[in-house]
């Protein structure tokens, strides 16, 4: 009988559903017959787009995570709120899933970072994977002095997420544990040559390509790219924002585009993102350099930050750098780097270690 392993990743970011892909993608190279069931409300779109084999999404939220109320600001009331909603889990709450499971002969349950599947899988008698450079009892603390009810949830999480069968920890990790095994960062492979994406976005060779992933943009591409940019013909600027009358050297591409983003990244000259999990992952293996634009207040931003800074993949751009002319200064130290030679990714190692568990 056909195997199948269930996969429960947190709608936080894209960064969890990125890493749970580039596991997924590798457990197909080496098991292309296994079953993969996804539960989770990251978007349907990104893992059919991110994903070459069968699987199944089943929309379920699995994770509360931490609620944001842009992609640089996080709404710690309304976590509460919903935290108190939903934890903690029981026997009535997860019934439903183990339920559905259990009909689809379930092998295991990988969780990035969704806790829920840990005691699901404890229900079906099935191992658990726990996948994760942070657990949310660990970024929780980072806010409990300014919200002191937050603690009942901190305890909670640090009595649940050790119960995993097996741990993973990814770096850049923020809190070194007990941990089966340790991976580089993984990421999405690309699908085209950086070539290909040259020619169809009719680029020459002649020109660099920075792509500029910030999604509370448009005001800063308005003014930022009107006029030192637009004059620079020679840089080609690839951006999710789709405001009016950009100059001919920007390109507009959603999230959504028939453009992989991991195809992006790899033909790129320079990156400017957010610090976040996956965009780390992707400037670390195709060697990109990153100018990264770290959160003021979440706990993975020192971490990420060090971690970038020592492996010389970039250098920081502050928010406040992006509405003022000095960061196109930051520009050119970008440009100048080179291009560092591609790492080896470890997604291969984490489906060895998993397929031989279950």
């Amino acid at each position: 009988m056909t195997k199948s392993l269930a996969f429960f990743v947190s709608h936080h970011g894209f960064g969890h559903a990125a890493r749970a892909c580039a596991a997924i993608e590798a457990l197909y190279s080496i098991s292309p017959e296994l079953e993969i069931h996804i539960f989770s409300i990251a978007p349907e779109w990104f893992f059919r787009q991110s994903l070459n084999g069968k699987f199944t999404y089943h929309p379920y939220r699995v994770d509360v995570g931490l609620i944001q109320k842009t992609s640089f600001e996080e709404d710690i009331p309304a976590t509460i709120t919903q935290l108190q909603s939903d934890l903690p889990y029981n026997s009535f709450s997860i019934k439903p899933i183990v339920h559905e499971l259990n009909k689809l002969n379930c092998a295991g349950i990988v969780c990035d970072i969704a806790p829920i599947g840990i005691l699901i899988a404890q229900q079906l008698g099935i191992p658990s994977f726990l996948i994760e450079n942070f657990t949310w009892d660990w970024i929780l603390s980072g806010y409990v002095n300014e919200y002191p009810e937050l603690k009942e949830f901190i305890d909670y999480y640090h009595t649940l997420f050790p119960q995993a069968a097996y741990h993973v920890q990814s770096d850049p990790v923020c809190l070194k544990g007990r941990a089966d095994i340790n991976i580089a960062p993984i990421s999405r492979k690309p699908k085209n040559s950086p070539n290909e994406v040259r020619n169809r976005l009719k680029i020459p060779h002649k020109n660099r390509i920075v792509v500029f992933s910030v999604a509370e943009n448009n005001g800063l591409i308005r003014n930022d790219f009107d006029t030192p940019l637009s004059r620079n013909i020679s840089i080609i600027w690839i951006t999710p924002a789709i405001p009016s009358n950009l100059p001919v050297n920007v390109i507009p591409l959603s999230p959504r585009s028939d453009f992989y983003h991991p195809d992006l990244i790899q033909a790129a000259d320079a990156l400017i993102a957010k610090a976040g999990y996956s965009t780390l992952a992707e400037a670390y293996q195709f060697g990109v350099p990153y100018g990264f634009i770290l959160r003021d207040k979440f706990p993975e931003s020192t971490v990420l930050h060090q971690y970038l800074l020592t492996h010389r993949l970039g250098k920081q751009i502050t928010k406040q750098d992006l509405s003022t002319p000095v960061w196109l200064k930051h520009l050119e130290e970008l440009l100048a780097m080179p291009k560092r030679p591609r790492q080896v990714n470890d997604a291969e190692v984490l489906a060895q270690f998993i397929l031989a568990r279950i």
